[in-house]
């Protein structure tokens, strides 16, 4: 059975080193700011903005976080690696696991039609970057980020 650990991309949950936690609570805060302002832009045309704080919309942002980069992106990566049995990646393999990554999170966001163009918006502005902190940082900075992009929403729109 193909371990994660040795997988071309680990996914960990976080580094011990403080140095690593800093990197990570500054990717949580640049892209989860920088996105949730992105997702602010993109509600405006068809939200009501009534901007309010209730301690739910903090743990709704948290449980959305955790459970959407969990079960949409690790285990889909794990499966992956299970697929392949744990060898290296070559560019396709890893456009595909990426896209595996990516696709069902996004598609759960739309009810009803897809609009094309709000499918690659999403997909390149939400999905990309939240699998890519996975792999690259850790999946802390990943469900940090995410989760602040909702917390944003909901200050701003309610839940």
């Amino acid at each position: 059975m193909a371990k994660m650990r040795d997988a071309q991309h680990p996914i960990v949950l976080f580094h011990h080193q403080k140095q690593e936690l800093w990197k990570t609570i500054g990717w949580i805060l640049v892209a989860g700011s920088g996105l949730g302002i992105f997702n602010l832009g993109l509600g405006l045309g068809h939200l009501t903005a009534t901007p309010s704080f209730r301690f739910i919309f903090l743990f709704d942002a948290l449980r959305a976080g955790l459970f959407e980069e969990i079960l949409f992106r690790v285990l889909l990566y794990a499966f992956c690696i299970e697929v392949t049995g744990g060898t290296e990646l070559n560019r396709v393999q890893s456009f595909f696991c990426l896209v595996s990554m990516i696709m069902p999170h996004v598609l759960i966001h739309f009810s009803g039609t897809i609009d094309i163009g709000s499918l690659i918006v999403m997909t390149l502005a939400f999905g990309l970057p939240f699998a890519l902190l996975q792999w690259k940082v850790n999946l802390t900075s990943a469900i940090g980020a995410h989760a602040l992009v909702d917390f944003i929403r909901f200050l701003v729109f309610g839940a």
